[in-house]
């Protein structure tokens, strides 16, 4: 028998709905359709169970095989770790770059800092993040602190932007409005018109080059992690 299995299944039935919720928030980020509209069917498909056992796994019934959970991790881009205890960092985004990559330190700085963070001067009170992207020596990191980004990435996510990388369509990026706020929207491009939407759609969209709302593309988002207690 494998132990790991074995101790999985001899938890407190508390760690199997810790288990599920952990799962279901994966599934919401990764785009799978909720409870009630089809995630059952899907998560079945995805990982070659029945119906059942998915619904099992997503109710807090049992845990999955844990061969399935290496699956499952692998499937949706995070951390085993995080999966089954619920500590380090769920990892949610991490573009890929060529090349090899190596972790980097990189400031950890205030939103209202984020266009001119190379004159601001880093001393010892300086906040620092990490990453391992491939990112240029302008890079800089954010903590987001509003919910227009939800589901995708809630409150408390890092994320980490690159002023000298060119976003392209539906990439994530940092921008600035003429008022000086500085937002978080995903880069839509339609033809010569490019537009900023944000995944909260209780927050209102922009198009760029509207002269009452000027808005600055500050850089794109290229590696974000997530810390969920």
């Amino acid at each position: 028998m494998n132990h790991w299995y074995y101790f999985l299944e001899n938890k407190h039935k508390t760690e199997q709905l810790l288990f599920a919720e952990r799962l279901n928030h994966a599934l919401d980020i990764f785009g799978i359709p909720p409870k009630g509209r089809g995630r059952q069917l899907v998560v079945a498909k995805m990982f070659n169970v029945s119906q059942k056992g998915a619904s099992k796994w997503l109710e807090g019934k049992t845990f999955p095989e844990i061969g399935k959970i290496k699956t499952i991790a692998e499937r949706l881009n995070i951390n085993i770790e995080w999966l089954l205890t619920g500590s380090n960092y769920i990892n949610i985004e991490d573009l890929p770059s060529p090349g090899k990559s190596s972790m980097k330190r990189i400031p950890l700085l205030q939103w209202k800092d984020a266009t001119n963070w190379n004159h601001i001067g880093l001393n010892q009170n300086t906040r620092w993040g990490w990453a391992d992207a491939e990112i240029s020596p302008c890079a800089f990191a954010l903590q987001i602190c509003d919910d227009s980004m939800l589901p995708r990435y809630e409150i408390g996510a890092i994320i980490v932007i690159d002023p000298e990388e060119k976003p392209k369509h539906r990439n994530l990026v940092i921008a600035q409005k003429s008022n000086g706020e500085v937002i978080c929207r995903q880069l839509l491009i339609d033809g010569d018109k490019r537009y900023l939407k944000p995944s909260n759609l209780k927050y209102p969209a922009y198009l760029i080059g509207d002269k009452e709302n000027k808005i600055e593309i500050i850089g794109a988002i290229r590696q974000v992690f997530m810390k969920v207690s």
